[in-house]
């Protein structure tokens, strides 16, 4: 009786920050604008709109956000494995610390976004607007085919590539302390090319 109240008790807890319901569907979700540390594994939230969501530290992993509207959505610390936002809109997202690893952000807008500290080994940004995205502390192994980075900030992160290095433009991408593709760090005044 008494590990079935400490149970009891805890899927209390973990859904109050979900809304208060033990059953999360998407208009709940829409409504309150916060689900912190929830588990969302593969979620249906194609063309959802959920700006300014409250999302940190949830488990998001494999969840289909295509053409989501996730514009100001705080997702620090967030598990976004082989998650999918295609085309999704996520401009001033901050996405500290989240683990991005093999998902899909192929035509998606993160112009803005808060992207430091994240790890992103097979991460897709194919076509995706990186326009001043913040990318430092970042481990970054990327899909990155067609993919422009304008004026983002790479300070003390590491930057590898599928593809040629012809296909990535960097224009105004501040990339001092960076390690670049052959491991060499990139000095100060670093923009929009690496100078050893």
């Amino acid at each position: 009786m008494y590990l079935r109240t400490i149970i009891v008790i805890t899927v209390s807890i973990s859904c109050m920050s979900c809304g208060g319901s033990p059953k999360l569907d998407l208009s709940s979700l829409q409504n309150n604008k916060k689900c912190q540390k929830c588990d969302l594994r593969n979620g249906e939230f194609q063309g959802a709109n959920f700006q300014g969501i409250n999302l940190e530290e949830a488990d998001l992993e494999q969840s289909d956000f295509r053409n989501a509207l996730l514009r100001g959505a705080l997702m620090q610390r967030t598990n976004m494995v082989k998650s999918n936002f295609e085309n999704a809109q996520l401009q001033g997202a901050d996405l500290r610390g989240a683990n991005l690893e093999g998902a899909n952000f192929k035509g998606a807008d993160l112009q803005g976004a808060d992207l430091e500290s994240t790890r992103l080994q097979g991460t897709n940004f194919e076509n995706a607007n990186l326009k001043e995205v913040n990318f430092q502390r970042a481990h970054i192994n990327v899909k990155n085919t067609n993919t422009k980075i304008t004026e983002a900030r790479f300070y003390g992160g590491s930057y590898q590539s599928y593809a040629e290095e012809e296909e990535v433009i960097l224009t105004g991408a501040h990339l001092e302390g960076a390690t670049w593709i052959d491991g060499q760090i990139c000095k100060e005044g670093s923009i929009g090319s690496c100078v050893y």
